[in-house]
């Protein structure tokens, strides 16, 4: 038996999450996957992933993994796979893990990423990866909230949907900054750069041990309704004593979400 091992790349727009649904109609990640891996490897597998993102995020930096019998060349499986998603996923990384290799419970951090589009006036190239947010933010005192975050907290009230074993995480990391900026006309014919580059943009970063169902995206909700006035300074510390996600901030759209990284040992990335 081999244990095999991707880093993959998606965009969550046309998926319903990652985790397969009740309805077989509804398309997902691991639904995609599953069917791929499969048909490569010519034997049904499953396929575990180290976050289960939700309908809508995306991710760059994923890890799944599967265990199969078969005998076929890893960077044959890889190329394979990336030509058969056509385009709606890719393999970044394939490895041969050891076989007691899991995706999720191996995992030493998770790193996600928030693009906030803060300006006035929306921007349809970005659309797709940012939440326009036209309010002014304080990015100072978003900064200053976000300091509340770090470290071992019970996150009850940062969360909604399933029933976890303890709402407690670990964020090791939170940074919030304001990309920068440049102007590039006459020097880069791309207007794709030139869009990005000029781009009033806020990245929200939190790296942690794992994350509670929705807790990203109601962190960032909370942080940008104080970064906007519309809530206290204080908020976080309130609603994390609070254990109720009644006092949350609404989530922040999926789209402005994705996975950018998932770490492991070392000794997690190649068989002993």
């Amino acid at each position: 038996m081999r244990t095999l091992a991707f880093r993959i790349a998606y965009d969550g727009k046309p998926f319903h999450g990652f985790q397969k649904q009740k309805d077989p109609a509804l398309p997902t990640v691991q639904g995609l996957l599953e069917h791929i891996v499969s048909d490569v490897l010519a034997e049904r597998v499953e396929v575990v992933c180290a976050g289960r993102t939700d309908t809508g995020v995306h991710a760059t930096g994923q890890v799944v993994h599967c265990v199969t019998q078969s005998t076929r060349p890893l960077e044959v499986v890889s190329r394979a796979v990336t030509r058969l998603a056509h385009g709606r996923l890719a393999v970044r990384a394939a490895w041969e893990a050891p076989p007691w290799f899991h995706a999720r419970h191996r995992a030493s951090c998770r790193v996600y990423q928030y693009h906030i589009l803060n300006g006035p006036e929306p921007s349809p190239t970005l659309a797709a990866r940012t939440w326009h947010v036209r309010r002014p933010l304080d990015l100072r005192a978003i900064q200053a909230e976000a300091r509340d975050l770090q470290g071992r907290r019970d996150f009850k009230a940062f969360q909604a949907g399933a029933q976890v074993d303890h709402y407690f995480r670990t964020i090791k990391r939170v940074s919030a900054v304001t990309l920068p900026t440049e102007t590039r006309h006459g020097t880069d014919r791309s207007y794709l750069r030139r869009e990005v580059a000029e781009a009033p943009l806020i990245c929200v970063e939190f790296e942690a041990d794992a994350f509670l169902p929705h807790m990203v995206r109601m962190l960032v909700g909370t942080l940008v309704d104080v970064g906007s006035g519309l809530r206290r300074p204080g908020t976080v510390r309130a609603v994390l004593r609070s254990r109720d996600p009644g006092h949350s901030s609404a989530a922040a759209p999926a789209n402005g979400l994705c996975l950018v990284d998932v770490a492991y040992p070392a000794h997690c990335l190649a068989p002993h």
